[in-house]
């Protein structure tokens, strides 16, 4: 598990590859137990408990579904497993380190706050994770990096519009 862990790490630094995790179905469940998890975790922060996962489960089956495609378009559908597994996994790390960052940015605005070096910090984390998502597809398409991030930016805009139709925010 221990090894695991740093090998998700290791792609979060663009230092390991989707091809470097072992292509496991049990392995791609477990993460995708633990990106749910987390990811409903940090969206608590903002949601209901129901809504949270219903997101959380929304961004999950749309990377599936994307990453199939990219990968059948590319004619590397065997890498599904790694592919999907070095995604949740390195964004189940992400999601750990985005928690705090969300509830000092809360905090901060709840104590009458901007919270600026909170907005600093989501912003970071998000460019981070835009390089991290582009670094996975780069490897499992055989693109360039620049390539893999506009991928990773147009299902990030995807993403926030499907949430955004089928969760409305009430004002």
């Amino acid at each position: 598990m221990h090894q695991l862990i740093r090998s998700f790490w290791a792609i979060c630094l663009l230092r390991a590859a989707p091809q470097d995790i072992p292509a496991s179905p049990a392995l791609a469940m477990a993460a995708l137990g633990a990106y749910l998890g987390s990811g409903t975790t940090l969206m608590l922060a903002d949601s209901a408990p129901l809504t949270a996962l219903a997101q959380v489960a929304l961004d999950a089956a749309v990377l599936a579904v994307v990453t199939t495609v990219l990968l059948n378009l590319r004619r590397h559908p065997l890498r599904l497993t790694q592919t999907y597994t070095a995604l949740v996994g390195s964004g189940t790390l992400l999601n750990l380190i985005a928690l705090p960052i969300t509830l000092g940015l809360l905090s901060a605005r709840g104590a009458g706050g901007e919270g600026g070096l909170f907005v600093m910090l989501w912003l970071v984390l998000l460019v981070w994770s835009l390089v991290v998502t582009g670094h996975i597809y780069r490897h499992a398409l055989d693109i360039p990096l620049p390539a893999g991030i506009i991928i990773a930016m147009g299902y990030l805009m995807l993403i926030l519009e499907l949430t955004r139709q089928l969760f409305p925010v009430a004002e």
